[in-house]
C-alpha cells in the first residue's frame, strides 16, 4: 500500500484512524493499567513505520 507523506499530513483525525484500522494498527495502548487512545501523531508514526516496513519487504 503506498501512502504519500503529504497525503498523510493533510488527512484529518478520523481519516487517519480509518487508515490505521485498515492497516490493523491498534488505536490504543496501556499505561499503568489504563487504556489510552493514541493521538493523531502517534497513529501517523505507526502508519509510517508499517508502510516503510512493508515497502522494504516488497523490495527484497
Amino acid at each position: 500500500m503506498s501512502v504519500d507523506v503529504e497525503e498523510l499530513n493533510s488527512m484529518g483525525v478520523k481519516e487517519v484512524q480509518a487508515l490505521a484500522k485498515r492497516l490493523r494498527i491498534h488505536p490504543s495502548y496501556k499505561v499503568g493499567g489504563l487504556r489510552v487512545r493514541k493521538n493523531k501523531a502517534e497513529l501517523l508514526r505507526d502508519i509510517r513505520r508499517q508502510v516503510a516496513g512493508t515497502d522494504n519487504e516488497v523490495a527484497q
